[in-house]
């Protein structure tokens, strides 16, 4: 026996495999329909939709065969993806050097003839085969040579169409969920807005108010950051995510998104060195800063509330922290907090906090392709750390 060699571009064709996401599916109508057609076409008890992955071949769909999957090194199939662009045939097996003293061609299924059309992507990457077996020597005539090959393109279209079935019921998920998300992220400048509203209208003094301009330049500033929220929906909503990244000045905007959140004036803010300048979605990367500061300037329990903001340049990545002393998170909360509505057992009832911030937070950074994690110590503080791409 021969074990087929790996294909040229393997590991593109496994990740391609895995983001199709269909291996070990239940059984699906469509496809067993194109299976009992091929069978009957080609006058052969056993037709298969084989899907070839690291170390099996494994059946979306069967006629004729009770396997759910077998070894990759017994697949005829892997000597199908060699050559993706055309019909494999083997007429008696038992004849030929591949596949003489194969498992299954010496047991059942005693696969003496083989017919397999192989199942190619749009970027011309085989992921398995539609194939008919019998178990005796033979050959197929050319209209159901033909017929084969038509019935794996419709195999190969029912793939491309469940793919973008799921990438949609995907996007209305995320967008259902973002309507939540998004008015958790508005909250914050919103408040800002209404509170010097609100001081602006008690002041019986406002015309003559020195500090009037200043209030006015704020409530600007707290109104464009909103603005900025807007379109940030807006943009998800249209599924815009490819949007061209920006230059962004992360240390001008962590201090343009600190002021916004109006911290009572005994938290202040300090950079451990000049935090650097990263190719990116500005808007995404303003999402993160403002949950996390917004966190740690909300919880902070000190008479002197101090923010420190840092980052570390790895390979790859930039290791950005943020670090309070506020009052710490407690032992065994530290991955839950990153959870969908999930709150630490320090708010109280009466706090606004929703437990979606940080689990928005970990999706952004999840999508830049990073990880963020959070070290705590009790009554001393905690300190977030998140890596962002490059």
């Amino acid at each position: 026996m021969i074990v087929a060699p790996l294909v040229k571009d393997e590991v593109i064709r496994l990740k391609l495999l895995e983001e199709y996401d269909i291996m070990d599916t239940l059984p699906e109508k469509d496809f067993d329909d194109i299976t009992r057609l091929a069978s009957e076409i080609c006058n052969t008890p056993i037709s298969l939709v084989s899907l070839i992955d690291r170390q099996r071949q494994w059946f979306k769909s069967r006629v004729g065969l009770e396997a759910e999957s077998t070894h990759r090194d017994h697949a005829f199939c892997a000597h199908a993806l060699l050559n993706p662009t055309e019909l494999m045939i083997v007429q008696d097996s038992s004849s030929d050097e591949r596949f003489f003293d194969n498992p299954l061609v010496t047991g059942a299924p005693n696969v003496l003839f083989y017919a397999g059309i192989p199942l190619v992507t749009e970027c011309g990457q085989a992921l398995g085969t539609l194939c008919v077996i019998d178990n005796e020597p033979r050959n197929l005539n050319e209209t159901q040579k033909h017929a084969l090959k038509a019935l794996g393109n419709q195999v190969m279209n029912l793939i491309e169409l469940r793919y973008r079935r799921n990438k949609l019921e995907e996007i209305n998920r995320k967008l259902e969920s973002y309507n939540y998300t998004v008015a958790h992220d508005l909250k914050s400048p919103l408040a800002g807005i209404i509170a010097l509203v609100s001081l602006l209208k008690e002041d019986d003094r406002m015309t003559e108010h020195e500090d009037l301009a200043e209030y006015m330049d704020l409530l600007s500033g707290a109104s464009s950051h909103l603005s900025d929220m807007i379109v940030s929906l807006l943009e998800e909503a249209r599924k815009t995510n490819n949007a061209k990244p920006e230059l962004v000045d992360v240390q001008a905007l962590v201090h343009k998104t600190f002021s916004l959140l109006f911290p009572p004036s005994n938290i202040s803010i300090r950079f451990s060195g000049n935090l650097p300048s990263v190719n990116t979605c500005k808007l995404k990367m303003l999402q993160v800063f403002q949950n996390l500061l917004s966190n740690a300037i909300k919880y902070n329990d000190k008479k002197k509330g101090i923010i420190e903001v840092g980052a570390l340049e790895q390979e790859h990545f930039y290791r950005f922290y943020i670090k309070d002393n506020g009052p710490g998170i407690p032992a065994g909360d530290e991955e839950r907090i990153f959870g969908l509505f999930e709150t630490t057992q320090t708010v109280s009832t009466k706090d606004s906090s929703t437990g979606v911030g940080l689990s928005l937070v970990k999706d952004i950074i999840t999508e830049q392709s990073g990880r963020v994690w959070v070290e705590s110590a009790p009554g001393e503080g905690s300190c977030f750390y998140f890596l962002w791409r490059k």
